[in-house]
């Protein structure tokens, strides 16, 4: 499997790039019953987890980036990076398209739409 390039930011908490932000995942099935209290159970035996992290790249960063999402991953395919909660390493896969937006001089905010695998 593909590891996030070398030449990219690794860990979204470095220097001015922001922390992930993960989306909760409900992965319980409710149901109510005539009687007694409402049952439970889980939906799934493990869930993917949204996460949408925002870096701050050069233009020549950007350019990797894109050529990593659309040749390397051919736009769909998961790939390698850290866990940005215990250090370690896990699989993502992006979920959208990649957000651009003009920070100033030669760099971009850029946001990706990622789902953590299980």
């Amino acid at each position: 499997m593909p590891s996030w390039p070398s030449s990219l930011p690794q860990n979204p908490y470095d220097g001015v790039n922001q922390s992930p932000q993960y989306a909760p995942v409900d992965n319980v099935v409710r149901t109510t019953t005539d009687a007694g209290p409402v049952k439970q159970r889980r939906r799934y035996t493990s869930v993917a987890e949204p996460v949408t992290v925002q870096l701050v790249l050069s233009s020549a960063d950007v350019a990797t980036l894109e050529t990593f999402k659309s040749t390397t991953l051919q736009d769909a395919n998961p790939f390698d990076w850290i866990d940005f909660v215990s250090g370690g390493a896990a699989a993502y896969h992006f979920i959208g398209p990649i957000g651009k937006q003009y920070f100033g001089g030669d760099y971009w905010t850029v946001t990706l739409p990622l789902e953590k695998l299980p």
